[in-house]
């Protein structure tokens, strides 16, 4: 059996068929996403579902006025936010030779 929790090679396999799945063909846009643990899920979602293209932008204009915003700053997103996916996020931005603090601030 391919999946046989005995084969050593099980997670190389798994890995292997994730990575081929990938795809830059799909790009996610999340727009005044203001709580950090959502951040981190639509992240891990996305590197779960080999989307290799996400943007977290903020609207240009709030419709609803300051008073009914809850949107963070970005640089209170980025200080808050989970710092394992922060990892992964430098680590994936250097394999594709991306300096982080460009991508990031």
């Amino acid at each position: 059996d391919a999946d046989s929790e005995v084969d050593p090679l099980r997670l190389a396999r798994k890995a292997e068929t994730v990575l081929r799945g990938r795809t830059s063909r799909v790009l996610l846009i999340v727009e005044n996403c203001s709580d950090d643990l959502n951040h981190v899920a639509i992240l891990r979602t996305c590197e779960a579902l080999g989307v290799l293209r996400v943007w977290l932008v903020e609207a240009a204009v709030d419709v609803h006025g300051p008073e009914y915003s809850s949107t963070k700053p970005p640089d209170e997103v980025r200080k808050n936010a989970n710092s394992r996916a922060h990892r992964r996020l430098q680590a994936r931005a250097a394999q594709r030779g991306f300096e982080y603090s460009k991508l990031f601030g």
